[in-house]
């Protein structure tokens, strides 16, 4: 799991542009509309979806209650620009791409082998929404530049 965006100068005049134009906040409001879907559906939902389906899974919630869940491991990093961004950019303006990624060692480790585990259903629950919130940090600060008011309309 992974979400990029590619640094420049360009993001934030774009932001500008899409607040000056003509419809003035709606179209930025459609942009970042159309952003978010973008992040919930690539980032956010292959995240929460899994964890809230085991939740309602008897079977899954009985395995998870006797192995323990390894935890996510993140790792955010600068990097030369890849055709997969989330986010406002242009292949041809140059510009770090700053990457986040995102993925758990091995889904489910015997209680026995391994001591840096969660426990099902609180640990697993924690370490999700402390990934959650990194991911929004990342989004707040690389992909909406810290813009109080981007960040108040997604």
């Amino acid at each position: 799991n992974e979400l990029s965006v590619k640094s420049s100068s360009h993001l934030k005049e774009a932001y500008q542009v899409l607040e000056a134009l003509e419809g003035g906040p709606l179209a930025l409001e459609e942009t970042l509309r159309r952003l978010t879907l973008k992040i919930y559906d690539q980032a956010l939902s292959p995240l929460l979806e899994p964890l809230r389906a085991a939740s309602s899974d008897p079977t899954t919630a009985a395995t998870a209650t006797t192995n323990h869940i390894a935890p996510w491991k993140v790792t955010e990093k600068e990097d030369q620009p890849t055709k997969r961004i989330i986010g406002v950019s242009t292949s041809t303006t140059k510009g770090v791409v700053h990457r986040m990624e995102w993925h758990r060692g091995e889904e489910i480790v015997a209680m026995d082998d391994d001591d840096a585990t969660l426990e099902w259903p609180v640990g697993v629950w924690k370490d999700t929404l402390q990934v959650l919130q990194k991911i929004l940090v990342f989004v707040q600060s690389k992909i909406l530049l810290e813009r109080e008011r981007l960040c108040e309309l997604v």
